[in-house]
């Protein structure tokens, strides 16, 4: 049986890593995964851990920004390469990137080891998603420029580079070849709700996921403010994170209604909350560099329409199909006359269209149908062709 081994710094399993393992096994392969056995978002080490995943040491580090952290990922990259060496019998490595030091390893193993089919997949982009003014970016593009390098210098060692968006394939053109590049969207399982309630009296919104750094606060609630002195508004809050407190006070200071339930693990407490939403609000800080948004993707699970900043994909889908509306951060007064115009018959196809793009582009069966084309190509037997969930 052939081998394939799956390696990824952090803990994206239901996200993506669990769809990785299926096409394998599907392709016929015996899988073995490693994750890192430090938490990277909680700063701490698993004390729960999964039962078919192999755990790597990771240093542990307090500061995202910092030379313990960048430590930290390069020793555990050299770790994961050290680990791949002990299989003689491996036929495919699958590495999640970041962290960039990933790449340069694992590209250094497959210039000794030609023969292993080496797959790069690129789900954030650092530094580019760091949420800094272009000014900080300026200021600091010799040390950008290297961390940058880390990742593009030995792009072109994989047999195979996939993106979570075609945003993060267009800004890596030119560092490999471009037959081997592919978008395959992150996956979510098809949640989507039939019934909504009517948005004549209250417009109801939701914020789902972290709020964190990179979430645009003071647009969210200058937003809700304008929607609410024309129309009642409401606003409901799953999720926590170290800017929750501030996001919360901002909401009272505004006379902004909403409750905040906090961490929400029950898919039907879940979507308890969204059957009378409206609209998901997908508005992050305008630095950040990033064409998909995993808040935007439960949203679209859920058949949810979209308040959206985010360029790239989110941006270009959001406009095509009209299922939410791009904040014009310069001329927000438009977006506001769009929203408070729509009754609830546009609201209703709206909905149905939200429900069509989601099956289309990000629905389980879709992305598991790339992923067997991309193995298959992977093995160079046969041309790959896009498939109808790729724009």
């Amino acid at each position: 049986m052939k081998k394939a081994l799956i390696f990824d710094t952090y803990d994206d399993y239901n996200i993506r890593i669990q769809y990785i393992q299926s096409a394998f096994e599907r392709n016929g392969y015996e899988t073995m995964i490693y994750f890192a056995d430090f938490d990277h978002v909680k700063k701490e080490y698993y004390t729960n851990k999964r039962s078919n995943v192999h755990y790597l040491h990771a240093n542990a580090y307090k500061k995202n920004l910092s030379y313990e952290r960048m430590h930290s990922h390069a020793l555990f990259a050299k770790a994961c390469v050290e680990e791949a060496q002990k299989h003689t019998d491996v036929s495919a490595i699958y590495v999640m990137v970041p962290p960039n030091s990933m790449v340069k390893e694992f590209g250094k193993y497959k210039e000794s080891h030609p023969n292993v089919k080496m797959w790069f997949d690129v789900l954030d982009m650092w530094p580019e998603s760091l949420p800094i003014s272009n000014t900080l970016k300026s200021l600091a593009s010799p040390i950008l420029n290297l961390w940058r390098n880390v990742r593009n210098d030995s792009l072109h060692e994989a047999d195979i580079v996939t993106t979570e968006c075609d945003l993060f394939k267009k800004e890596l053109h030119g560092f490999i070849d471009a037959s081997k590049m592919h978008t395959v969207y992150l996956a979510q399982p098809n949640r989507v709700l039939d019934t909504f309630d009517s948005m004549e009296d209250t417009i109801h919104f939701l914020y789902c996921g972290s709020i964190n750094h990179i979430v645009d606060i003071d647009l969210i609630v200058s937003f809700l403010k304008s929607v609410n002195e024309k129309k009642n508004v409401f606003l409901d809050i799953i999720g926590t994170g170290e800017n929750g407190d501030a996001f919360l006070d901002e909401l009272k200071k505004n006379d902004i209604p909403f409750t905040y339930h906090g961490i929400v693990y029950e898919e039907k407490i879940k979507e308890e909350i969204y059957a009378h939403c409206h609209f998901g609000l997908n508005i992050m800080k305008e630095a950040v560099f990033v064409g998909l948004t995993m808040k935007s993707l439960d949203y679209l699970s859920h058949g949810l329409p979209i308040i959206n900043t985010i360029q790239g994909d989110t941006k270009q889908i959001v406009d095509q199909y009209k299922i939410g509306i791009n904040i014009d951060r310069k001329d927000m007064q438009k977006s506001l006359d769009t929203l408070l115009s729509m009754h609830d018959k546009n609201y209703h196809d709206m909905r149905n269209t939200t429900k069509e793009v989601f099956l289309k582009y990000f629905d389980e069966d879709v992305v598991n149908k790339q992923f067997d084309e991309i193995i298959k190509r992977l093995e160079n037997e046969y041309e790959y062709i896009r498939c109808d969930g790729c724009l």
